[in-house]
């Protein structure tokens, strides 16, 4: 918050009725991301920069946490299903064993590239990949 030219942050309470919008927007967007299967990351970033006014450089981490948690608890809740074709879990750790350091490289290397690159930069790529994935999902259940 910007008074004067002096910037501080605000303290947590009392919650504004602004925050506890993007709040609700947050919750429902996490949920209706992860029972699709997907992180999140490209609704909850925009909620966080142009609803709760967040720098991009603030909300890329945020909206990590937020995926993470999301990620864990549906993992959590998804470790007691059984595969239906074999005596085994649903989750075939084979695959994660082979996906999880990729991801973990390209995690490193976004993180490197946030901390080097301005925030105009990081706005710019992030309207990019957004507007490719929703050409592609378009694309793919419209056609």
């Amino acid at each position: 918050m910007c008074l004067d030219g002096i910037c501080k942050h605000k303290n947590y309470f009392p919650i504004t009725e602004r925050e506890l919008i993007g709040a609700i927007l947050i919750f429902f967007g996490s949920a209706i991301s992860n029972a699709g299967g997907i992180g999140g990351g490209g609704l909850l970033v925009p909620i966080l920069i142009l609803y709760l006014n967040f720098y991009a450089k603030e909300a890329i981490p945020i909206s990590k946490l937020m995926i993470f948690t999301g990620s864990l608890t549906a993992f959590l809740m998804g470790l007691k299903n059984k595969n239906p074709f074999r005596d085994a879990t649903a989750i075939d750790f084979n695959i994660v064993i082979i996906l999880i350091p990729l991801v973990l490289f390209g995690t490193m290397i976004g993180v490197t590239l946030n901390k080097i690159f301005p925030p105009w930069i990081i706005l710019i790529c992030l309207t990019i990949i957004l507007v490719l994935n929703t050409i592609k999902t378009l694309k793919k259940y419209l056609l």
